[in-house]
């Protein structure tokens, strides 16, 4: 990070303390973000507190998120410094801080002042101030976005879905190739009635069994009619029969209105392909996406902004967070959001608003909390 001069560092703060222009704090808050001398801090939090403007106010607690999230994603490389050590967080603060830069605890609540306070930020993985949602998910990142997860499991769930949605199609495709051929080689012979069966079940389904004879060799099928039509006709009752020539296996009653079922098969099939493919596909990028954040991504401090949760009709516990971090090795700062079930949340508390938490980070379009 870039530094200023004593001079202007002093510059800057005398004007977003004392100038009447709102634009002109904002402007300065802007540049005096480049520093990190322990005194920017102080200065954010008096701003975030005093200021008249909303504005002014909302950006100097955006940078001093930022500082603080800048400050956990530090090297891992011990620093000395004269300063004290937050009780509430652990955390390594400046001799002139009265409050903590991590945490926002007052001094009061914190240990002693120490003249070397050893600083250094651990993992967000291991360190126990960072929320973690679901240590599963940190697993999996640790073995580079290896097996199936949750939303792996929810496609081989989809799988059946989308072959039923092909055997429909298939049957649809069936079904016209047999009414086509009927009306372009249907011949007509006589035959009987053989038997009446019914298929009980939510919506009882009605079939009429018949026979016919095509060059000495006896044909049978069956044919699902209305009820009505069901209950005129009756066991021996001759019936004249259209089948197919030269395919006498493809056969229907005449007088007896066949292919209705077609149009139904087409629009149901339809709305069941296309919600079973797109769930199905939109499953497989959203893993294919999932498996490269967890190979490529790399793991940041960031802070819960909002954090609730409920429970379905099924009882399961759904948490939705939104949260912030910076842009690893960037000045900008990210938000975003995320839903996802958790049941072994179900009954705990949930994260308070600036609380740590572990962000998994690839690109500004491609992140999620750990």
């Amino acid at each position: 990070m870039s530094q200023l001069s004593t001079d202007r560092l002093k510059q800057l703060t005398r004007l977003i303390l004392t100038d009447p222009d709102p634009d002109a704090r904002l402007e300065a808050l802007l540049e005096i973000r480049q520093s990190d001398h322990p005194k920017v801090i102080e200065l954010l939090q008096e701003v975030n507190r005093t200021d008249r403007e909303k504005a002014v106010r909302d950006l100097a607690a955006n940078l001093l998120t930022k500082k603080k999230i800048e400050a956990m994603d530090s090297p891992a490389n011990p620093v000395t410094i004269e300063g004290w050590t937050c009780r509430s967080c652990g955390g390594q603060n400046p001799r002139e801080s009265s409050i903590c830069t991590f945490c926002g605890a007052e001094q009061t609540g914190s240990s002693l002042p120490t003249e070397q306070a050893t600083t250094h930020s651990p993992s967000p993985l291991t360190d126990p101030a960072v929320f973690i949602i679901d240590r599963d998910h940190v697993k999996r990142f640790q073995r580079g976005g290896r097996g199936f997860g949750t939303q792996g499991c929810l496609t081989l769930f989809l799988i059946p879905f989308v072959l039923i949605g092909v055997f429909m199609v298939g049957f649809l495709l069936n079904s016209l190739r047999e009414q086509v051929s009927l009306d372009r080689r249907g011949m007509e012979i006589a035959g009987r009635v053989t038997d009446k069966t019914i298929s009980r079940g939510d919506s009882d389904s009605y079939y009429v069994h018949y026979q016919f004879e095509v060059e000495g060799r006896t044909w049978t099928d069956r044919l699902s009619l209305d009820e009505d039509v069901y209950d005129r006709m009756e066991v021996g009752q001759p019936v004249e029969v259209r089948y197919v020539q030269g395919d006498p296996a493809i056969s229907v009653l005449v007088g007896v209105a066949t292919g209705s079922e077609i149009p139904f098969l087409f629009v149901f099939s339809i709305c069941w392909n296309g919600f079973a493919w797109l769930m199905f596909i939109g499953s497989i990028v959203h893993m294919v996406q999932q498996r490269r954040l967890y190979r490529e991504g790399q793991v940041v401090t960031g802070e819960v902004l909002t954090a609730k949760g409920e429970r379905d009709s099924d009882g399961d516990f759904f948490l939705e967070v939104e949260y912030g971090f910076a842009v690893p090795g960037t000045q900008d700062f990210l938000t975003g959001k995320y839903r996802g079930m958790h049941n072994h949340l179900k009954g705990k508390p949930l994260p308070e608003r600036h609380t740590p938490l572990a962000i998994l980070y690839r690109a500004v379009d491609h992140h999620q909390p750990l």
